[in-house]
């Protein structure tokens, strides 16, 4: 699905179902909410700084690179259900690139689809990895960090695996793993997901009549990164996802997406599509709403009647709009002041409107059928 060129200036991410509430606080001036945005956008880059520098965040970073190719010989899920968790998955691979440092969660390989091929130890030495058959309900992963390291100090242990079969596939129920280093235990990941009802598949290979659940959670050091999706395909030819996605640092929130999407296909030729979502960095909260068509999107039709996004602070006052203004038969994005004056966002919040690129893109991804 094509977006408008100039809307990729602007949003992105995962999104996830909101209820506004009243606005309850004041509007900013702008040289308040000029203050607040720079504040926001300078905690952005300092905590993906933070991040990055993570023991448990870096290993992480570096096991999609590491592994045997066994783990990568499943023939694994390729019908529906497969599609599906592909979907959520990829919305979790939740990426900043900030002055950079580039943020990426991808979490593919923790999810073993061909876990029972596995199972043992498998122990890295510079003439090939070495496999043995214990432990029988485990994968353990062992090798050096860095790769120059004199013995394997890092074990990854992949545990508590189940999975169901539906159409002949197989589906991942749950699956947890672990990352000691140096035997200190720097990272863990817990899977959860549910599958509900039968696949059925209409003249395009499009898949319904199901319901996938799939609920994330991560820890490193002081950071929780959560995410959890719900793809509802039981009234085909609607399409309802709910998404929510949060970092959180010491247990506060530094980060979240929030997003309902409803999601109408039309004889598989455009998607009705009715969107609430918000993207929290820090203090500031972006409100989204995007009701229409996706002809719409694709067309040169002015956005600014059908996509609607403000920018509050957590507490309720008002920092100002987001609006489209035609320059030379482009859309650009702007950012509007409570006293209506206006400036170019990317001008205004560079680093905040590459994450809000990916915020919007994603958020039009999960409507996809």
């Amino acid at each position: 699905m094509k977006t408008l060129k100039l809307l990729s200036l602007l949003l992105a991410g995962a999104l996830f179902f909101v209820s506004c509430s009243k606005d309850e606080g004041t509007n900013l001036t702008k040289e308040e909410a000029q203050q607040v945005i720079q504040n926001a956008d300078q905690d952005l880059v300092a905590e993906t700084q933070e991040i990055t520098s993570t023991d448990g965040y870096v290993i992480m970073s570096e096991l999609g690179q590491i592994l045997p190719q066994d783990f990568y010989n499943s023939q694994g899920m390729k019908s529906a259900p497969s599609s599906c968790m592909e979907k959520s998955f990829k919305n979790v691979e939740h990426k900043f690139a900030l002055e950079g440092h580039e943020l990426n969660f991808d979490f593919n390989h923790f999810i073993l689809n061909n876990f029972n091929d596995l199972v043992g130890t498998w122990e890295y030495s510079p003439n090939g990895w070495i496999h043995t058959d214990t432990p029988t309900n485990q994968v353990v992963v062992k090798f050096p960090h860095p790769m120059d390291n004199p013995t394997n100090n890092v074990v990854v242990t992949y545990y508590d695996y189940s999975d169901q079969t539906n159409g002949g596939e197989v589906f991942i129920n749950s699956i947890k793993v672990k990352i000691d280093y140096n035997g200190n235990e720097v990272f863990t990941f817990n899977y959860n997901g549910t599958l509900e009802g039968g696949f059925s598949f209409n003249s395009n290979g499009d898949s319904f009549n199901f319901k996938l659940v799939t609920e994330i959670t991560v820890t490193f050091g002081k950071f929780e990164v959560y995410s959890k999706e719900s793809f509802d395909a039981t009234s085909y030819p609607q399409l309802r996802v709910s998404k929510n996605f949060s970092i959180k640092k010491d247990g506060s929130i530094v980060y979240a997406q929030i997003a309902d999407v409803l999601a109408v296909s039309n004889n598989n030729q455009t998607v009705d599509f009715d969107i609430t979502a918000k993207q929290i960095v820090n203090d500031l909260e972006f409100r989204l709403t995007i009701k229409g068509n996706s002809e719409e999107l694709d067309s040169a039709q002015d956005p600014n009647q059908f996509i609607k996004m403000s920018l509050y602070r957590t507490n309720g006052d008002k920092v100002g709009d987001f609006i489209f203004v035609n320059e030379g038969g482009d859309w650009v994005v702007y950012f509007k002041f409570t006293s209506g004056e206006q400036v170019k966002a990317e001008e205004l919040m560079p680093n905040l409107s590459m994450e809000l690129e990916r915020f919007f893109e994603e958020m039009l991804f999960s409507a996809e059928l």
